[in-house]
């Protein structure tokens, strides 16, 4: 057991018993003078976050990420990232128990979600949920609503963007009793609509919290403020991933990448304007004592020299239309040369598309993997599969969210289309398949599972299957190969071709489907 102790937070004294110089209280992590001039200190951020964000700053930073997603290389990051995590159309998923009723109910399940966005067929499962990926990086939050269609009781949802959640006046901390109307649902099943059901409670950018924090209701925004609804948050629900504790309306994700894509636009407008100049023919006249010719300002008219020269004589003639470009200083003739780009202006362009990337969790190279080095392949990989399973998990939760209320409605009455089933409830969302740089690299995941390292179902679900959905498709293309080879008369064995063979790889004897589960 320890037996010393030392004394602690005292003053330290030398040999001669004098106390040792400190600095004054307070002194770590202290801003000088000089470190003001050299780099004012920023705006006072020690407080909550969704107080930190005023509501015309969240506008102004929704308003300019829109603008710069929906052009040029952002919005070239956004669409292909959307398409990554899209990749398994966010298909359900049937996770109970009971294949039975899970292969019963898919299809049909499947059938209805091509309808059940509000905003009709041009809007369907998979393309609702890929848009989510895009919006959040420009807009912070995406909005589901749980709803209904209105002409029946089938269920159905509708995607509210940000800007429609907000308050008519931004200064009001807490909600009134006049501010909006509520639609409620009693145990009967009737509803009544009511004014300030939340009221006394706290409000910001339209989102309203108990005293706990917990988002309870947002506001949703009408065409005029009779038309304002407060709607509770097991109805509607927003998908967004926070950044802060104490946050309120999130911050695009585009608000961190604004500076670099705003200076990346800025810089290539720039060369784009020098690589025009350029593209002109350009003629350079000099003499033979590569001097200025004083006599070509005293010409008097059109000497007659380049495409264009101008009555005035002067040093530089241009064309009308701007095509050709005569510099007249002497009597050689040679074409003007330009090595525009530069190296140095390349490096920085991309420079500056990285680290814009990096600010939307995405990478630049993923535009051109021609430019990858061969030992930067598995980390790419790596990190893209991270990149797309965070941001597939944000919407995973809304999507699934979704699908299991529009199951549970197509199970009850009165439209009862899916059978009644105590799993009806146990629906997923596919996960996107594996990103692999490399197709030919998935030869050593086999070798892994035929060691004992992963598991099969691991391989499948890369693929964004479960081992029930593979089956079922190996059973299918059995017994449509026993189909053709009765009619045909051809072997079944020549018709399936190597199918199911065992393949000698590197490191193991694998066979198709090791018994690894």
């Amino acid at each position: 057991m320890p037996s010393a102790t030392v004394p602690g937070f005292s003053t330290l004294y030398d040999s001669r018993g004098n106390p040792i110089p400190t600095g004054p209280q307070g002194t770590q992590y202290r801003r000088t003078r000089e470190d003001d001039d050299l780099r004012p200190p920023p705006p006072n951020h020690y407080g909550d976050y969704t107080d930190l964000l005023s509501p015309a700053n969240h506008r102004r930073l929704v308003s300019e990420s829109r603008a710069l997603g929906g052009r040029g290389q952002p919005f070239s990051l956004l669409d292909q990232k959307a398409d990554y995590v899209s990749a398994s159309d966010f298909r359900p998923q049937f996770r109970g128990q009971d294949p039975d009723y899970g292969t019963a109910a898919l299809p049909l399940l499947e059938d209805y979600l091509k309808i059940a966005n509000l905003r009709g067929y041009l809007f369907d499962w998979k393309t609702t949920w890929r848009l989510t990926v895009p919006t959040m990086a420009t807009d912070g939050r995406v909005y589901v609503l749980l709803t209904r269609w209105p002409d029946s009781d089938w269920p159905a949802i509708q995607i509210i963007e940000t800007h429609r959640i907000g308050q008519r006046d931004p200064g009001l901390q807490l909600v009134g009793k006049s501010d909006a109307t509520t639609t409620i649902t009693d145990a009967a099943g009737k509803t009544k609509t009511v004014f300030g059901a939340y009221r006394g409670l706290r409000i910001n950018k339209g989102i309203i919290t108990n005293a706990a924090g917990t988002e309870v209701a947002y506001r949703v925004l009408g065409g005029t403020p009779d038309e304002d609804q407060d709607i509770s948050a097991r109805d509607l629900y927003p998908l967004c991933r926070p950044r802060a504790f104490s946050e309120g309306a999130t911050p695009p994700e585009l608000a961190a990448a604004l500076f670099d894509f705003i200076g990346l636009e800025l810089a290539q407008s720039a060369q784009l304007d020098q690589q025009i100049e350029d593209a002109r023919l350009t003629l350079i006249e000099t003499n033979a004592s590569g001097k200025y010719d004083p006599g070509a300002g005293f010409g008097g008219g059109n000497t007659g020299r380049g495409p264009a020269a101008s009555p005035d004589g002067a040093p530089t003639v241009e064309s009308k239309r701007g095509r050709t470009r005569f510099i007249k200083t002497g009597f050689t003739v040679t074409p003007h040369q330009s090595e525009r780009p530069s190296d140095q202006w390349m490096n920085f362009d991309s420079r500056l598309h990285s680290r814009g990337a990096a600010g939307i969790r995405w990478r630049s190279e993923m535009l051109d993997p021609a430019a990858l080095k061969a030992a930067a392949n598995r980390a790419l990989q790596d990190q893209i599969n991270t990149l797309i399973r965070e941001t597939f998990t944000t919407v995973e939760k809304g999507a699934a969210r979704a699908l299991n209320y529009i199951a549970a409605c197509l199970t009850a009455p009165p439209v009862s289309m899916l059978p009644l089933h105590a799993e009806s409830q146990k629906w997923g969302i596919a996960h996107p398949p594996w990103f692999e740089v490399d197709r030919a690299s998935a030869k050593y995941d086999l070798d892994d599972a035929a060691a004992g390292r992963v598991s099969m179902r691991t391989l499948r679900g890369r693929d964004g299957k479960t081992s029930m959905e593979v089956y079922q498709e190996r059973a299918q293309d059995y017994l449509e190969a026993q189909k053709v080879s009765a009619a045909t008369g051809v072997p079944i064995e020549i018709i399936r071709g190597d199918e199911g063979v065992t393949v000698q790889r590197t490191g193991a004897q694998t066979a198709t489907d090791p018994t690894t589960e």
